[in-house]
C-alpha cells in the first residue's frame, strides 16, 4: 500500500529510522520475545487473574454485606463487564500501535505529557500495592504460628512481623522480581490462581453447615441495602479486577495466534496441512493445478484465523506467496495474522476476568452467607478462629498470593521508572545496572514502608483514591476519546501523520496535529 492508504505502517516505519528515536524504546525483553513464539493463552490468562487478585480479596463479603446479596452479585458482574471492556480498549490501542507497555501506549497516542502522567501513577498504584502485600504477608504468617505452636503470645523473635518481612521478602518477593518479562513468572501466576480457589473453598467449608441448620436466620440476609456502605464498598468491587498496568504487556508477549482451547476443527485442519507439508518435504507436490492451489491457500487462512500457528509455519514452508497462485490471498493471511492475536487477546481477557469474577461473587456471597447481620470487617479470615484448619489452609495460601502478586505488581512499576527517565532525557538513554538498581530501590522503599507501619486501610486510601481511578477509567476513556476524534476527521489526521512521517522529523503519534487542533477548536466554537 502506498500514499495515505496506510499512515500508521508509514509513521511506524518512519519511528524506526536514525532520525526519529523514540522517546519510549521497548524494554530490554522485547528482543528476547521476538525471537520467541511468545506468550501462550494459558499463561497470559493466569498472568491476569494474579495482577488483579490482591489487597481487596479479603473484603468482599464486606462489600456484600453493605450492598446486600442481590446487589453485590450485580455489581461484581458489571464491574467484570466494564473492566474488561476498559482491557480490551487498551489492547487494540496495543495492537494497533505496537507499544510494549502502557506507559509507551499512552505516550505514543496522547503525548509525553500525559504519559508522565501516568508513569507517576502506576509507580504510586504498585509501590502502594506491594507495601499492602508486605503487610498483609506479614499478618498470615504470624496467625499461622500462632494458631500452631502460640510462638507470638511467648514474643519469639522469629515470630515478629520485622523479621517475617526480612525473611520472606528479601528470600522470596525479591528474587521473583529480577525476571524482565511477565511470561517469566507465568508459572508463579499459576499459584495465585490456586491461592484464590483454596480460600473461596475453605470459607465455603465453613459456611455450607450453618446454611442446612435448621435454625438459620435467612431474614438477616439482605437482598439490597442502600446506606453509605454501599458507596463505600465500591472501591472494594473496583479494585478487584484491575490488571490494566500490565495488560499492555501481556498483549506484547502474547504468542501470534494464541489458541485457550483448540477447536476439533482446528485439529483436524492442521493435521491435514502436516501430511501436506510431508509431501512437500519430498518433493512430491500435490498441486496439480493453479485453482488447487488457489483452494489450498484458502484453507491455510481459514485455519489461520481459527488460531493454529501451524497453519502459517505451513504456509511459509510451501512457499504460497512467492508463488503468486495465492496473490491478495497471502496479505489476507498477513492480516488474519494479525487479528488473530486481538481475537486471542479478547478470548483472555474474557477468561480472566470471568473467571476472577465467578470466584468473587462465590467468596463475597459465602462470606455473608456465614456471618448474616454481625458486622463483617475488612478481613473476613479475620471472623474465624485461628485454630481452625480450613482457615490456617487458607492463611497459607492467602500468603502465597501475597508472594507471587508482589513481583508482578513491581514490573510495570520498574517500566514507568524507565519512561520517565526517557520523558526526561528525551532521547534513548542506555544505563547498565538499570533494571537491578530499580528493583532493589523499589524493593529497599516498599519494605521500609512495610516496616513502619500496620494501618492496611490507610494504604487501601492511599493507592486507590489517588490513582486506580485514572488506570483503570481515566486513561482508556482518553484513548477512546482520542480515536473517536481521529475518527471524525481521518482525512486531516492522515495527511499531516503521513506529512510527518515523511519529513522525518520528531513527532508523538497520536498527538494531535496543529492543523486538526486548529479545526476542532473552530468547530467547538
Amino acid at each position: 500500500m502506498t500514499g495515505l492508504a496506510d499512515p500508521d505502517e508509514a509513521v511506524l516505519k518512519a519511528d524506526k529510522s536514525p532520525h526519529y528515536p523514540p522517546l519510549a524504546p521497548p524494554p530490554p525483553h522485547a528482543a528476547h520475545h521476538a525471537r520467541k513464539a511468545g506468550a501462550s493463552a494459558p499463561s497470559s490468562v493466569a498472568t491476569l487473574i494474579n495482577c488483579a487478585v490482591g489487597d481487596p480479596l479479603l473484603s468482599l463479603p464486606y462489600a456484600y454485606q453493605q450492598t446486600g446479596w442481590a446487589a453485590g452479585l450485580a455489581l461484581t458482574v458489571a464491574e467484570a463487564a466494564l473492566e474488561a471492556f476498559t482491557l480490551i480498549t487498551l489492547a487494540r490501542h496495543a495492537e494497533r500501535t505496537g507499544s510494549p507497555s502502557y506507559s509507551a501506549l499512552v505516550r505514543t497516542v496522547l503525548g509525553g505529557a500525559a504519559s508522565v502522567v501516568l508513569s507517576l501513577a502506576t509507580i504510586a498504584f504498585a509501590f502502594g500495592s506491594c507495601c499492602a502485600y508486605l503487610i498483609i504477608l506479614a499478618d498470615c504468617v504470624q496467625l499461622l504460628l500462632e494458631g500452631v505452636a502460640g510462638a507470638c503470645s511467648t514474643g519469639a523473635w522469629w515470630s515478629r512481623r520485622e523479621f517475617i518481612i526480612l525473611l520472606l521478602g528479601t528470600g522470596v518477593m525479591l528474587p521473583l522480581s529480577f525476571p524482565d518479562s511477565l511470561d517469566a513468572l507465568a508459572g508463579v501466576s499459576l499459584l495465585a490462581l490456586a491461592g484464590l480457589i483454596a480460600i473461596v473453598g475453605s470459607v465455603a467449608f465453613n459456611t455450607l453447615p450453618p446454611l442446612h441448620a435448621s435454625g438459620y436466620a435467612w431474614r438477616d440476609v439482605a437482598p439490597l441495602r442502600l446506606g453509605p456502605g454501599f458507596f463505600a464498598s465500591l472501591p472494594i468491587l473496583v479494585y478487584g479486577f484491575q490488571s490494566h498496568t500490565n495488560v499492555v504487556s501481556v498483549f506484547y508477549e502474547l504468542e501470534d495466534r494464541p489458541v485457550l482451547l483448540p477447536s476439533l476443527r482446528t485439529l483436524a485442519t492442521c493435521t491435514c496441512l502436516s501430511a501436506l507439508k510431508q509431501l512437500w518435504a519430498k518433493g512430491d507436490h500435490p498441486l496439480q493445478h493453479e485453482h488447487e492451489e488457489e483452494q489450498l491457500c484458502t484453507e491455510l487462512v481459514a485455519c489461520a484465523s481459527l488460531g493454529s500457528g501451524q497453519a502459517a509455519a505451513l504456509a511459509a514452508t510451501a512457499g504460497l506467496a512467492a508463488t503468486g497462485g495465492c496473490g491478495g490471498q497471502a496479505e489476507t493471511a498477513q492480516a488474519a495474522q494479525l487479528s488473530a492475536k486481538l481475537r486471542g487477546m479478547i478470548r483472555v481477557v474474557c477468561t480472566a476476568v470471568g473467571v476472577t469474577g465467578v470466584l468473587y461473587c462465590l467468596l463475597g456471597l459465602f462470606g455473608y452467607l456465614a456471618f448474616g447481620s454481625k458486622p463483617i470487617g475488612p478481613n473476613i479470615l479475620d471472623m474465624y478462629p485461628p485454630n481452625d484448619a480450613a482457615i490456617q489452609v487458607a492463611h497459607v495460601m492467602l500468603a502465597l498470593i501475597q508472594l507471587v502478586s508482589y513481583p508482578i505488581n513491581l514490573l510495570p512499576a520498574r517500566a514507568a521508572m524507565w519512561h520517565l527517565l526517557e520523558a526526561v532525557a528525551r532521547s534513548r538513554v542506555q544505563l547498565r545496572g538499570f533494571h537491578t538498581l530499580s528493583t532493589l530501590g523499589l524493593y529497599g522503599a516498599t519494605l521500609a514502608v512495610a516496616l513502619s507501619t500496620t494501618d492496611l486501610g490507610l494504604m487501601f486510601q492511599l493507592i486507590g483514591g489517588t490513582c486506580g481511578a485514572g488506570l483503570i477509567f481515566g486513561m482508556p476513556g482518553l484513548l477512546l476519546m482520542s480515536h473517536a476524534r481521529q475518527q471524525r476527521q481521518p482525512a486531516a489526521w492522515a495527511a499531516e501523520r503521513q506529512h510527518a512521517a515523511g519529513a522525518g522529523a520528531y513527532r508523538p503519534r497520536g498527538r494531535v496535529p496543529s492543523s486538526l487542533a486548529a479545526a476542532n477548536r473552530a468547530a467547538h466554537r
